[in-house]
């Protein structure tokens, strides 16, 4: 039977494809903040749509803003390129 592999990646790809992995992880994590920030605004307008206090909830809202501003901006210094924003989260 042979020994474990030492490492899931794979020696002989390109660090310009390992590279292009890693970006298309980090860029799916931002889709991910944007699709919780449109679901958290969708519950803030059914909350205000009903005449309750949303003070919590526009507090998340606005926490994963923020989330989704850092994480691009530590995306764009890690990947040394400037991350177009749609201004989707903003």
């Amino acid at each position: 039977m042979g020994a474990p592999p030492t490492s899931l990646i794979d020696p002989e790809m390109p660090e310009h494809g390992l590279s292009e992995i890693k970006r298309a992880e980090l860029i799916a994590h931002v889709a991910e903040l944007d699709q919780m920030i449109e679901d958290q605004m969708a519950h803030c307008k059914f909350v205000v749509e009903k005449g309750w206090d949303i003070p919590a909830i526009a507090v998340h809202l606005e926490r994963l803003k923020e989330s989704r501003r850092l994480y691009l901006s530590a995306l764009s210094q890690l990947l040394g390129e400037n991350i177009g924003d749609d201004e989707t989260g903003t």
